[in-house]
């Protein structure tokens, strides 16, 4: 039986942000060795696979429990297509009208 919180592991852990410390990393880290020691299948996305420190953390997870850890797009047989990580490679090819950033916050985009 898992102790603690755990439920947050599905969304950890947000490697690409500065204030990740290396107690936060460990943690998530450890939880989520735990929680996939424990469970047949575990999706681990939304903000580990926005970096690709990410997928590493992930494939390194898989080898550490030595079956698969999936993040969703391989989960769903799709590759996995880290367009975060790329935004501003994404920008540079496809560019955004200036001032839509602003027009997205204050939500004046339409969308």
């Amino acid at each position: 039986m898992l102790s603690g919180d755990t439920t947050g592991a599905a969304g950890w852990p947000p490697l690409y942000l500065d204030r990740s410390s290396s107690t936060l990393r460990e943690t998530a880290w450890n939880n989520a060795v735990r929680l996939a020691q424990h469970i047949d299948v575990v999706i681990l996305d939304h903000h580990l696979m926005r970096s690709r420190e990410g997928a590493e953390w992930l494939d390194a997870l898989s080898n550490t429990i030595g079956r698969q850890v999936y993040c969703a797009a391989d989960y769903m047989g799709q590759p996995r297509r880290l367009l975060e990580a790329e935004r501003e490679q994404w920008y540079q090819k496809i560019p955004v009208p200036e001032g839509w950033h602003e027009d997205y916050a204050q939500d004046k985009t339409g969308k």
